[in-house]
């Protein structure tokens, strides 16, 4: 699993790249766990090259979107293939986090101020 962290506007975005499983968990927890010391922290999670997701990402999405909810923050998704869609949506994630299609979708929801 590589990781990447990238500034958009007051956005971070994570780079998850490879499979998003509980083998990594620890992982990218390393990584994301001092962007939530931020006054707020603005997360996205850019899934375009993760390949593969299980429980324990979903998991870590779900625990992580409320730690972010509670500083007044956010946690949103995008780019994940059609199977991690599918994924997501059969559990309800998209329904507490957003899920865009594209970087591109996201930057232009941040941009008209929708998330």
């Amino acid at each position: 699993m590589k990781t990447d962290i990238k500034s958009f506007e007051k956005w971070r975005i994570v780079s998850l790249e490879g499979k998003f499983i509980v083998k990594y968990i620890a992982q990218i927890r390393k990584v994301i766990e001092p962007l939530d010391k931020m006054d707020l922290p603005l997360i996205a999670f850019d899934l375009s090259a993760t390949t593969h997701m299980d429980s324990s990402a979903i998991t870590l999405i779900m625990n992580y979107n409320k730690l972010l909810l509670a500083k007044k923050g956010k946690l949103v998704l995008f780019g994940a293939n059609e199977d991690i869609t599918g994924i997501i949506n059969i559990v309800g994630l998209d329904v507490t986090v957003p899920l865009f299609k594209t970087h591109a979708d996201f930057e232009l929801s941040v941009r008209l101020k929708n998330i």
